[in-house]
């Protein structure tokens, strides 16, 4: 298993085999292989059935995107490069992304991204960038 402690966010725990009991403010739960749970202040343990194939991307330095929004392969990176996204059109964020990207550099991913959606994006001072474009609309 693995357990994902971002500020600001949910802790999330990913069950890759096996089985965890997770226990948080009198509130348990039992996970398996394939599943997780996100914990929160506010709302307690919510399990779900681990969808997210990036889940370890940080270990297995491999992206899997199928129709993935935009949105979401930027958050991937997000968390996986540590790089902040500011997108000047919001309309991109729908535009889908397919591709398998193994152990790729950032500056690659974004190359891709660029060809692939019609987007460009632009590095800034504080080591963010600044996404822009007509996208796929």
């Amino acid at each position: 298993f693995l357990v994902k402690n971002e500020a600001g966010f949910p802790v999330e725990v990913y069950v890759i085999s096996g089985r965890i009991s997770l226990s948080y403010r009198g509130g348990e739960e039992l996970l398996s292989g394939g599943e997780m749970a996100s914990v929160d202040v506010n709302s307690g343990i919510q399990k779900h059935l681990n969808n997210d194939p990036n889940f370890n991307s940080w270990y297995t330095r491999n992206f899997v995107f199928d129709k993935a929004e935009l949105r979401k392969v930027l958050d991937a990176l997000r968390r996986h490069y540590d790089v902040m996204f500011h997108v000047t059109n919001t309309q991109i964020l729908d535009c889908r992304f397919t591709g398998k990207l193994q152990d790729a550099r950032i500056e690659d991913i974004i190359e891709i991204l660029s060809y692939s959606l019609n987007i460009k994006f632009q590095l800034q001072e504080n080591d963010s960038y600044e996404v822009s474009g007509k996208g796929c609309k």
